[in-house]
C-alpha cells in the first residue's frame, strides 16, 4: 500500500530544487549586469562626483616689460641777448660801399628785436669804428644795442644830434657783413666818427 505523504515530499523537493535553480540564476544574471555595467563604464550605485582639479596655467603671451624710449632734448639755439623795451633809435650807413647792406641788417635786426626805429639815414661820411651815440639817461640802452649787435662802441651823443631819439647808431665798416664776407677795413685809421643830425626825427 502506497505512503498518502510520498507524492507531497517529492513535490516540495522539487519546488526547493526549482527555487534554488531560479535563485542561481538570477544570481548569475545579477553578475552578468554588474559585469556588463562595469565594462561599460557605468557606476551602480551611489559613489562620490569625482571633483576636477584645475591646475593653474602661466599666461601664453608672457609677461612683457614696458620699453621705455630716451626722450631726446634739443639743445636750445643761441639767441642774441635781449633789450630792453621803449628803445628808439636812428640807424646811419657809414660804410657807403655796400649799398647800405650793413645799415640795413643793423635797422631790421633792432626792430624786430622791439626796437623803434626813427630813422635810417646815410652818413656824410665813411667810419672805419660802429659806433652807438647816446641821449642823456640812455646809456644802458647804447650798451644793450652793442652787446645786441656784437659790434660797436658806446658814446654820449654830441650837440649835433638830437636828443628825441634814444640812440644813433653808426654802422661803420667793422659791421659784420650779412653775407659772410668780411668787410675790407684801412688799417691804422683812428679818426672818430662824427655823426650827423638825423633827417627824420622823433617828435
Amino acid at each position: 500500500m502506497t505512503d498518502p505523504e510520498e507524492p507531497r515530499a517529492g513535490a516540495s523537493a522539487g519546488r526547493q530544487i526549482t527555487a534554488a535553480v531560479a535563485l542561481i540564476v538570477l544570481t548569475a544574471a545579477a553578475f552578468w549586469l554588474i559585469g556588463r555595467a562595469t565594462r561599460d563604464g557605468v557606476v551602480i550605485g551611489p559613489t562620490a562626483s569625482p571633483t576636477s582639479t584645475l591646475e593653474p596655467t602661466s599666461d601664453p603671451t608672457g609677461s612683457i616689460e614696458p620699453t621705455v624710449t630716451p626722450s631726446v632734448t634739443a639743445s636750445p639755439s643761441p639767441t642774441e641777448p635781449g633789450l630792453p623795451d621803449g628803445i628808439s633809435a636812428q640807424v646811419l650807413d657809414a660804410i657807403h660801399d655796400d649799398s647800405g647792406v650793413g645799415a640795413t641788417d643793423a635797422a631790421d635786426r633792432l626792430e624786430a628785436a622791439g626796437v623803434e626805429i626813427i630813422a635810417e639815414n646815410k652818413a656824410v661820411r665813411v667810419y672805419e669804428l660802429t659806433t652807438i651815440f647816446y641821449s642823456t639817461g640812455r646809456e644802458a640802452d647804447a650798451q644793450a644795442v652793442a652787446d645786441f649787435l656784437g659790434v660797436g662802441v658806446v658814446e654820449a651823443a654830441p650837440d649835433t644830434l638830437t636828443a628825441a631819439v634814444d640812440v644813433h647808431v653808426v654802422v661803420g665798416q667793422d659791421y659784420p657783413d650779412p653775407s659772410g664776407s668780411p668787410e675790407p677795413s684801412e688799417s691804422g685809421s683812428t679818426t672818430e666818427p662824427t655823426p650827423t643830425e638825423p633827417t627824420a626825427t622823433a617828435t
